[in-house]
């Protein structure tokens, strides 16, 4: 047995010096945000075939390329599958390929369900079935980088941590997406 001076809050023999949260970073790094929600009943996202099958039917639709993203959660990061979803900022991108069948098919899909959903947030959301509902902060953090860098977004390197993983894992899967990557709400990202 040793006779000490103090036992700090943290049950060691040192002073009383106490660790507080901050939701603000001491390093001026950007803050990792909770990734993008669609709310959609899976009709924003595609698989790798569906995807292909749609290019391959509308091989000259250029907006159709500018707006499908690559779409990453936690599953998808860990174990390296491949998923795709829509990505409007606003109605007019969302006009530009409102000319393809299949695309009105699932925003007609999303707005459905929402408007049908008890959440007054999700009926809500329903008037833009076109947007993610929780877009995790990715459009602002898009558009400080592109005023930095005259309107060009090319070159963003977002970080993604899931936000599971298995506990027997002796690390954090952590990784890093590009611009054309939307982050899941099942995992955090800096941008």
């Amino acid at each position: 047995m040793q006779l000490v001076e103090n036992i700090n809050p943290y049950l060691t023999t040192a002073p009383n010096v106490l660790v507080s949260n901050s939701s603000v970073s001491i390093s001026n790094f950007p803050k990792m945000v909770f990734g993008s929600m669609p709310r959609d009943g899976g009709n924003f996202i595609f698989s790798e075939r569906e995807k292909r099958t749609l290019f391959n039917k509308y091989s000259n639709h250029k907006s159709l390329q500018k707006y499908m993203k690559h779409y990453i959660g936690a599953n998808e990061f860990i174990k390296d599958e491949a998923r795709y979803t829509l990505w409007f900022e606003n109605k007019m991108q969302y006009d530009e390929v409102a000319d393809i069948p299949e695309i009105v098919w699932r925003i007609g899909n999303v707005e459905s369900m929402r408007l049908e959903s008890k959440a007054s947030s999700t009926k809500k959301a329903g008037e833009t079935p076109y947007l993610f509902v929780q877009r995790g902060e990715r459009i602002a953090a898009f558009e400080n980088y592109r005023k930095k860098h005259n309107g060009n977004e090319k070159g963003i390197t977002q970080i993604i941590v899931p936000r599971v993983s298995s506990e027997n894992r002796e690390y954090v899967p952590m990784g890093y997406v590009n611009e054309n990557t939307v982050i899941s709400d099942f995992s955090y990202g800096y941008i």
